[in-house]
């Protein structure tokens, strides 16, 4: 059994047809422009608020956290076990439809 759902390869590693033209474009750029695209994401997530409150967590001056969500340059990878609760949880709102 698969230990996880990956949307850009297919098993054994092989990228799936339709991604590969973008992980020909993704393998080359250099990290450093990656990481320069995704710090410009933060702070347009920032200004945009694009963010999430984490309850229970405090800053410096006692209030709630907010953090950011998570920005990723390749499609998601999903623990298996996730990817089964997930769709398990999807075909039963479809069948209560």
């Amino acid at each position: 059994m698969a230990l996880g759902f990956d949307e850009m390869r297919g098993r054994g590693g092989t990228v799936r047809e339709h991604y590969r033209g973008y992980d020909r474009w993704l393998s080359e750029q250099p990290p450093q422009v990656m990481q320069s695209r995704r710090e410009e994401a933060e702070v347009i997530f920032r200004r945009v608020g694009i963010t999430f409150a984490v309850y229970g967590a405090k800053d410096e001056d006692g209030q709630g956290t907010e953090r950011l969500i998570p920005v990723r340059p390749d499609p998601a990878r999903d623990p298996g076990a996730r990817v089964a609760r997930d769709g398990a949880g999807l075909r039963a709102a479809r069948a209560r439809r």
